[in-house]
């Protein structure tokens, strides 16, 4: 294998072997990343078609991701499913926020791959079938996506969502030492981000995150700080206040994440 050109990316189709990475890096030294063309079916028939979709269960997500980090490559998917299903939102937010994928983009808007006749925009313009979940999932995202590019991939970042599609969820889990409860439905999911000691970022739709501490009582409660925003290079910029209440008896903050957002929580 001969490489001479400057190359920054590279596709390969999935299905081809792990190792290959590898010696893409080795012998094309200008190349930045090699991308996945990971197209997820339970069933695939000769002519390449689906006969079975893929159910969309989160190791079944990490699978592609996990075989492409190699060496020094960075995950990226450069092609996947673009459907009705809400496989593709759920992918994102596995790629982007676990994996630190700088690439991520289904397979096209108009057409539809590996299911049929499921594209995101008709032939009139309009948004069909697995449009708005993946819209969800791309403007929660795009809110704080230099900090999830920061943190990805560490233990200050965490990824909240159900075992399958369609599933009601309750996770407790530790994001950076920090215990935090996420409950989400019809799909939701978040992210939290713990940045500081007190101080995290959650974004995410269809799900709610509690904390739990003793700050959560008067009159500690009056340096407690919720606030919906954006990020940007200057730092976090506020927009309003999100809908979250305080239990003083039970010392926890509850934040509902209803629509795409991203929340700023301090104390």
């Amino acid at each position: 294998m001969h490489c001479r050109s400057s190359i920054t990316l590279w596709e390969v189709s999935c299905g081809s072997p792990g190792e290959d990475v590898e010696t893409y890096l080795r012998e094309c030294p200008n190349i930045s990343f090699v991308g996945v063309n990971s197209y997820l079916c339970a069933e695939w028939l000769p002519d390449n078609s689906c006969n079975r979709p893929a159910s969309g269960m989160l190791e079944e997500l990490r699978a592609p991701l996990i075989a492409y980090k190699i060496s020094r490559n960075i995950p990226a998917v450069t092609e996947t499913n673009s459907g009705k299903t809400p496989l593709t939102a759920r992918f994102a937010y596995v790629a982007v926020g676990e994996f630190g994928a700088p690439i991520f983009a289904p397979w096209a808007l108009t057409d539809s791959y590996p299911e049929d006749y499921e594209p995101y925009v008709l032939a009139d313009g309009t948004l069909a079938n697995g449009a708005p979940t993946l819209r969800d999932a791309y403007t929660s995202l795009a809110q704080v996506l230099p900090q999830i590019s920061y943190f990805a991939g560490t233990n200050s970042l965490k990824v909240f969502m159900s075992p399958l599609p369609g599933q009601r969820f309750s996770e407790t889990a530790e994001v950076n030492g920090f215990s935090v409860n996420v409950r989400g439905g019809h799909d939701g999911q978040a992210i939290v981000i713990h940045k500081t000691a007190h101080e995290f970022l959650l974004l995410g739709y269809r799900a709610s995150v509690t904390f739990n501490d003793p700050s959560f009582a008067w009159p500690q409660t009056r340096s407690v700080k919720v606030e919906t925003g954006h990020w940007t290079a200057g730092g976090w910029v506020k927009s309003g206040e999100p809908t979250y209440g305080v239990n003083e008896s039970a010392k926890s903050l509850d934040v509902e994440l209803v629509t795409p957002q991203a929340v700023r929580v301090s104390w």
